[in-house]
């Protein structure tokens, strides 16, 4: 059984530790030979689905559209040279 988050935690925190989960699980996928970019659709397709849901559920204006996208615009951008080959 799983321990209910702590709800003294952040956000913040606890999402990425949810990021962590989800990467685990495509890291998996992708040593049991699924391509990378069918996982990475797989997970921008998620990510997508679920935070549509939440803009809904929260009942989110359309005014706030555009922070969400911006949020993940600056989330890939971050990533993006995170993993970028290191040039020496």
């Amino acid at each position: 059984m799983k321990t209910p988050p702590d709800p003294n935690q952040d956000a913040q925190t606890l999402s990425i530790q949810l990021a962590n989960q989800i990467i685990n699980i495509a890291n998996k996928n992708l040593e049991d030979g699924l391509s990378v970019e069918a996982i990475a659709a797989g997970v921008r397709h998620a990510a997508a689905n679920f935070s549509a849901f939440a803009h809904h559920r929260t009942g989110g204006s359309e005014e706030q559209l555009g922070a969400i996208v911006e949020d993940f615009i600056q989330m890939f951008e971050y990533y993006l040279e995170r993993h970028a080959p290191n040039e020496t």
